[in-house]
């Protein structure tokens, strides 16, 4: 009797990643490595290579189809999602010409308010300033960081970005200028039309929404994060994004990411505001899988980066 239970038991404990949804998270994707390497970036080399695993191992889907299938208790097999962060152009420029050669599904989350413009997110201005610079080491409010290898600098633009991250809009752009200052760089440099900082402009949406192979949603207009926000400004950002982004691609818009993802950086004021406006799916950067019982406004994902092993891509 107790052999039965432990092995019905081992049984379905083998069979739940089955049920479950595994959203990948990918943010910036560009032609060449950057001058400091950034877990945010990675080259379309190393992501075909990690989309050969991924859609071997899962069967693609859109991240709404995805969704609506494991609400509904449909999904009985490896299934996945891909979804790209912030909206940088190497989605289309490096990602998109994969998905259709392959014919696999993906999700954007675009900063409403830069698509198309000569700006960027404001930790790309950090990463260009550490890579700009000609300085040897910095002293940054109480630590020293050696600049004198590509290595020394990424280790000092991760610890600023995580410093700078919680900044609200106006006082982040005062930061971003004290750094440039420390650093001796222009504080601002247009990204060129080959940048990976570049974002997508509002054609290249249209025909990536019109292929039917990459759905939209909100990310915020400025990429803050929203928990740092007042009512009034909070219901800006997020309306705002969805609006902007449902009017760039021609479609309603009925899934979100928050920026940065954690549990702090959003509360249940804004799950109920997304509710409010359509939003029937939010992802989070909360680590696993999405399963039936997930909350649809939480759906938890996997961070994937230039060091992602192989075995993490494949399905256990």
């Amino acid at each position: 009797m107790i052999r039965s239970l432990r092995h019905r038991l081992r049984r379905y404990v083998e069979k739940r990643p089955r049920k479950s949804l595994t959203i990948f998270a990918y943010h910036g994707i560009c032609a060449r490595p950057l001058p400091i390497p950034d877990p945010c970036f990675l080259t379309g080399e190393v992501f075909s290579a990690q989309l050969d695993i991924i859609s071997g191992s899962y069967r693609m889907l859109p991240l709404a189809r995805g969704i609506d299938l494991l609400r509904r208790g449909r999904i009985d097999e490896p299934c996945a999602a891909l979804t790209f962060d912030d909206g940088f152009a190497g989605l289309y420029h490096e990602v998109f010409p994969l998905l259709r050669e392959r014919n696999v599904p993906a999700a954007s989350f675009p900063v409403a308010s830069l698509v198309g413009s000569d700006d960027t997110i404001w930790f790309c201005r950090v990463i260009d300033s550490f890579a700009r610079t000609k300085h040897r080491s910095i002293e940054w409010e109480g630590s020293v960081f050696d600049l004198s290898s590509a290595e020394g600098r990424t280790a000092a633009s991760i610890h600023v970005q995580e410093q700078l991250k919680y900044e609200t809009n106006a006082k982040m752009e005062e930061r971003l200028s004290q750094l440039a200052a420390a650093l001796d760089v222009e504080p601002e440099i247009p990204p060129t039309d080959d940048s990976p900082f570049r974002m997508l402009n509002s054609a290249q949406i249209a025909e990536m929404a019109d292929s039917g192979l990459v759905e939209f949603g909100g990310h915020g207009m400025k990429h803050t994060i929203l928990s740092l926000l007042p009512a009034a400004e909070l219901e800006r950002e997020v309306a705002g994004s969805i609006e902007t982004i449902g009017a760039l691609s021609r479609r309603e818009i009925d899934l979100f990411a928050y920026p940065n993802g954690r549990r702090d950086d959003y509360g249940r004021e804004t799950i109920d505001m997304l509710r409010r406006f359509g939003i029937r799916a939010a992802v989070t950067m909360r680590h696993g899988r999405a399963v039936r019982r997930s909350p649809e406004l939480e759906l938890p994902r996997y961070w994937v980066d230039e060091h992602t092993p192989p075995e993490d891509l494949r399905f256990p």
